[in-house]
């Protein structure tokens, strides 16, 4: 009888534990929800934009620098494709210019 009382509450105590760590998993899940940032990942443009919407240059060749300020508003408010690497720098080449 004595160990009857033993595995009820190991039971007991196991069953919480399952509850527990499912409650964490699901806050786990909706914070990732919540703090998920899309320019945080970094995506080889070669490899996923087919189009080569970007990697051309179209959206910073022959920037002033006010029109390179512009640019750079535009990449941080819009939801499109992040710049490439070429266009990073020549927007930045734009800032500096005197």
């Amino acid at each position: 009888m004595d160990n009857l009382l033993y595995i009820a509450g190991a039971l007991i105590v196991l069953v919480a534990f399952y509850f527990y760590t499912k409650k964490l998993a699901i806050e786990q899940k909706e914070r990732e929800i919540q703090e998920h940032d899309a320019r945080s990942h970094v995506v080889n443009d070669s490899s996923y934009n087919i189009d080569h919407e970007g990697i051309d240059g179209h959206r910073t060749e022959g920037l002033t620098k006010a029109e390179a300020q512009e640019a750079v508003e535009d990449f941080k408010n819009s939801d499109g494709p992040m710049p490439s690497r070429e266009e990073f720098h020549a927007v930045r080449e734009d800032l500096n210019k005197p």
